[in-house]
């Protein structure tokens, strides 16, 4: 498992980084497209670092050379296993014992090349734990902030404002939405948010939004948080939020966040102002409620309608230039664009290997690995005897040999290759 988690941290970092790298550089970009290329990127990282961990290291193009201590335990700790297979594996004329590999005394571990992989597999131990204890630390946070927000709602009361209840059931039949969503007031609240899924969808809205709003900004905030409900964004930053906790050693998850929700605020801004008169209205209606906005609403784990302020105004701009994408959205393009490049970075993904060990090289090392060991196996196993007595199969070493039976372990060791050469 740490040695995907490496692999996920080395991908990601690559993926997400020249997706960062590449929305700098084109600020213009569609919020539709620059939306499709981080998701793409981030699902990127999770089937390159997983398909690369199925294969061998030198089917990659290029390699990350990092060092052999942090590079997967399971590749470590063949070493020990592997020497007892082929010791265990030689045939007689091999100089094995009856195909069955002698049992190692204490006096004899020291042969068997294990400290690397043993410390290796300690420390890796106590680092999965520790990841364990972190993850579930921020869960419970997380988790935390939900239930200290719906405290905060209460008491939050049903709106009985008929203009209200005849525009989020026009709004919620445009966007399809099978059940129009939950609409509620609170007094604690200074933007409007979008909560739940499902038959438990809601929208709760503050209760000077009724009173200081006009029939068409009411309506534009209203399809705002629609459209949040529409698009799945609840779900889509809950999901994001538990990203950001199991895989907390990935600062660029942040980023991915960051900009996957200014692209679905303004996404949503765009389906809004075609649900009024004019883009104007909806401008209107975000530096209104951008006055509402409190402190604590900045960093609310739900859609929220005005957050930061540069971000608003960045927004107001946008709609007062015409720069949003009304036209329907072409799914069929950007499933082809987002599986093409989820494809192409299967292809030049790097493997995650250690330091000096180049493409191929480990590959002929275990080819390798018998005949350079053949001869250190040959000698360990001729310290052993194999003899039947009582029907079972008993093994004991040279020197145990001698001082049953009186003979010099030189001897006993001249007879058994004697005894070889006959067979």
């Amino acid at each position: 498992m740490m040695g995907w988690l490496l692999a996920f941290l080395v991908h990601s970092t690559l993926w997400l980084g020249l997706t960062w790298l590449w929305t700098m550089m084109r600020p213009h970009m569609g919020t539709r497209v620059r939306e499709t290329i981080w998701y793409t990127a981030i699902a990127a990282s999770f089937i390159t670092s997983t398909a690369h961990a199925l294969v061998a290291s030198d089917s990659a193009i290029w390699q990350v050379p990092l060092p052999a201590a942090l590079v997967s335990a399971q590749e470590s700790g063949h070493t020990k296993q592997e020497e007892a297979a082929v010791s265990g594996s030689l045939s007689p004329e091999h100089g094995g014992a009856e195909h069955r590999s002698p049992q190692v005394s204490e006096a004899d571990a020291g042969y068997w090349p294990a400290g690397s992989a043993g410390s290796s597999m300690g420390w890796r131990g106590a680092a999965g734990w520790a990841w364990l204890f972190i993850v579930g630390v921020l869960m419970v946070c997380y988790f935390g902030r939900l239930h200290a927000l719906r405290r905060r709602l209460e008491p939050h009361e049903l709106v009985s404002d008929l203009r209200a209840g005849r525009a989020l059931t026009q709004l919620s039949r445009q966007a399809n939405i099978g059940r129009a969503p939950l609409l509620t007031l609170s007094d604690h609240l200074g933007s409007p948010i979008a909560i739940g899924s499902g038959g438990k969808a809601e929208v709760c809205v503050p209760a000077r939004a009724l009173d200081e709003l006009d029939d068409e900004q009411l309506r534009a905030m209203l399809a705002h948080e629609v459209a949040h409900h529409m698009r799945r964004d609840p779900q889509r930053l809950g999901v994001m939020h538990m990203l950001k906790a199991v895989f907390f050693f990935q600062p660029l998850l942040r980023v991915a966040q960051r900009q996957l929700s200014s692209a679905a605020e303004q996404q949503c801004d765009d389906w809004a102002a075609s649900q009024v008169d004019d883009r104007l209205t909806m401008a209107s209606c975000l530096a209104e409620v951008a006055a509402w906005v409190l402190p604590i609403d900045r960093r609310l784990p739900v859609p929220c309608m005005a957050r930061g302020r540069s971000q608003l105004r960045i927004r107001v701009d946008r709609l007062l230039q015409e720069q949003g994408m009304l036209e329907a959205p072409r799914w069929g393009r950007r499933v082809i664009g987002s599986a093409a490049m989820v494809v192409l970075a299967c292809g030049l993904a790097p493997a995650v290997a250690p330091a000096g060990v180049n493409p191929g090289e480990k590959h002929d090392q275990t080819h390798r690995a018998e005949p350079e060991h053949l001869d250190d196996v040959q000698e360990h196993a001729s310290r052993y005897t194999n003899y039947e007595q009582d029907g079972r199969l008993h093994v004991e070493s040279a020197d145990e040999h001698s001082e049953s039976t009186g003979a010099p372990p030189g001897e006993h060791r001249t007879e058994q290759q004697h005894g070889r050469g006959h067979r």
